[in-house]
């Protein structure tokens, strides 16, 4: 099973960083076949060139398990377009992969993001163009 909602987002800057977030909430998902690190409900940014190919896709929520019957939590990550020079539009994505049950997305946004520091590892998860991931469980960023 798959299901997926995108936004288009245009004038990327190579050079910047971006925070993506959303509210989640989930209902009773149960993996189909095998549990897998890409399945459940999941956030993606894909980044594309003028002529809308891809050029790599940043996985917010790779390690983290929405199966079951989750309440509304607050997902929140800074991203880049992996500083290529091709890079000039985006595609955030929300979806459910690979498993039964409803996922509930609110609140997206995707805006540049601003630090007083330029001393950032945009690598973190190799490649990827994920630099940190935050959820928060209704008290606390974790």
């Amino acid at each position: 099973s798959f299901g997926t909602v995108m936004q288009y987002v245009p004038n990327i800057n190579y050079q910047k960083l971006y925070r993506v977030s959303a509210w989640i909430r989930t209902d009773t998902l149960v993996p189909v076949g095998i549990e897998d690190w890409d399945t459940g409900a999941r956030i993606m940014v894909d980044w594309r060139d003028i002529s809308d190919n891809v050029l790599g896709m940043t996985e917010i929520m790779v390690s983290i398990d929405t199966y079951g019957t989750m309440p509304w939590r607050q997902f929140s990550a800074i991203v880049s377009p992996y500083y290529n020079i091709n890079t000039v539009k985006a595609n955030v994505v929300a979806l459910l992969v690979g498993c039964t049950g409803t996922a509930y997305f609110d609140d997206m946004s995707f805006t540049e993001y601003t630090t007083g520091t330029t001393n950032i590892n945009v690598n973190v998860v190799s490649g990827s163009g994920l630099v940190e991931v935050y959820a928060w469980d209704g008290t606390n960023w974790t």
